[in-house]
């Protein structure tokens, strides 16, 4: 890819956040779901309100999901469909810089370069536990012995 559609990409991207944040509360934990499919979700998706009393989130969750998910999403007041190319769009501009403060892609693979999905299998992890502990870092992973070292997983 050349520089100049990098940027032009970047953007795009942030063409669409604009469009979208103004219904983004400044609290708001925002989930993106850029995937087409995510074998996962199910799992993900309950977790999310325990992630947030954690943190103890006043605000409610906002998701913004790619189209092929929104049926999944339907039960959601807030939430923002994307066509594939805006999430391409989206993403291209997250790489760029932070524009929100609480803002979560949940994917294992996307953005480019991300390998978070070469955890599966390890010590039995599952596509789930991998977003559990390294994702929401849940004490799922010192329990279950998947932190990095000793010291991690004494620490909390």
């Amino acid at each position: 890819m050349t520089l100049l559609k990098g940027a032009c990409e970047a953007f795009l991207g942030r063409r669409v956040w604009l469009g979208i944040k103004n219904r983004i509360s400044a609290g708001d934990f925002v989930f993106f779901f850029p995937d087409s499919e995510l074998a996962c979700l199910d799992e993900v998706r309950d977790i999310i309100p325990a992630f947030l009393n954690e943190a103890r989130c006043e605000e409610e969750a906002f998701y913004i999901v790619n189209a092929s998910l929104a049926d999944k999403f339907r039960d959601k007041s807030k939430l923002a469909v994307l066509s594939g190319r805006e999430v391409k769009f989206l993403l291209r501009f997250y790489c760029l810089c932070q524009f929100h403060e609480n803002f979560l892609v949940m994917s294992l693979k996307l953005p480019e370069g991300r390998h978070a999905c070469r955890m599966t299998g390890f010590k039995g992890m599952t596509d789930a536990d991998v977003f559990i502990s390294f994702v929401f870092h849940s004490q799922t992973a010192n329990k279950k012995g998947w932190a990095a070292s000793k010291g991690n997983s004494q620490k909390k």
